[in-house]
């Protein structure tokens, strides 16, 4: 299901079904905004469970549906704009690139276990930079 969210069709939300593997995976959805424009675009998601996401597309509130959005955002590098003596909105070749993820971590007491959730997410921001230096060399 795809709902474009402005005059742009680069601008839109997406409900997408995961196909997994295992049969936990096939009762997960992805929902996702995306935009885009000549100059930046992001992109944001976050799995949701299948029967929430139906009982909120029935009228149900979506207040109760807990979600815990990702994504990232590709922007001209201002910076390096103004160090090559250009203005606001000058053009360079180089963009930047924001990862954010959102994770619940429960470690207690115990600090040994907030290391697991820090690895979790540094593999996952490596595995995302990497799908989007993938996505962009095509």
């Amino acid at each position: 299901m795809r709902v474009i969210t402005s005059p742009n069709p680069g601008n839109y939300i997406s409900l997408l079904r995961i196909n997994g593997a295992n049969s936990g995976a096939a009762r997960r959805l992805v929902l996702q905004e995306s935009c885009a424009n000549s100059i930046e675009s992001y992109l944001v998601y976050t799995k949701v469970n299948t029967l929430e996401m139906k009982a909120v597309l029935s009228g149900a509130n979506p207040d109760f549906v807990a979600l815990l959005p990702s994504g990232f955002a590709i922007t001209p590098n201002e910076v390096a704009a103004k160090e090559a003596g250009g203005s606001h909105g000058t053009s360079t070749d180089e963009t930047l690139l924001t990862v954010a993820i959102q994770k619940v971590v429960h470690w207690g007491r115990n600090l040994k276990n907030f290391k697991k959730p820090l690895i979790e997410a540094k593999r996952q921001i490596r595995a995302i930079i990497a799908g989007i230096k993938e996505a962009t060399l095509k």
